[in-house]
């Protein structure tokens, strides 16, 4: 994500501005609650992309982004699998994975019983 960012930030920035200037504008511009959501679930979802691979595989790459139109935040995780164990079943597991680690479900111990109520 941060070399995304830095290509972005340096094709957008004219090369005339110092970069004190730059720095200046970029503490006075606020970061949504949305972008500062969008980073965490990225770092989120490159961790769990890790946890579905193999040591041997090469490294998992994620997706994140907000697509305005339909209002929706898309997850894609990239990961090599073994031809032998693309089936439904597999797909499934690592989909499963995919959530419960990206969202940390199943990660809290409460001390207390929880009710629905």
């Amino acid at each position: 994500m941060y070399s995304y960012l830095l290509v972005y930030f340096f094709v957008a920035t004219p090369k005339s501005i110092a970069a004190e200037d730059v720095f200046d504008r970029l503490k006075i511009e606020p970061v949504t609650m949305l972008d500062f959501g969008l980073k965490r679930l990225r770092s989120a979802a490159l961790q769990a992309a890790h946890k579905l691979a193999q040591p041997s595989d090469p490294n998992p790459q994620t997706r994140v982004a907000f697509d305005l139109e339909n209002r929706e935040i898309q997850i894609q995780f990239f990961v090599v699998t073994p031809i032998e164990n693309l089936t439904s079943t597999v797909c499934l597991q690592k989909r499963q994975t995919a959530l419960m680690e990206t969202f940390l479900i199943g990660s809290t111990a409460y001390v207390v019983q929880l009710s629905d109520t």
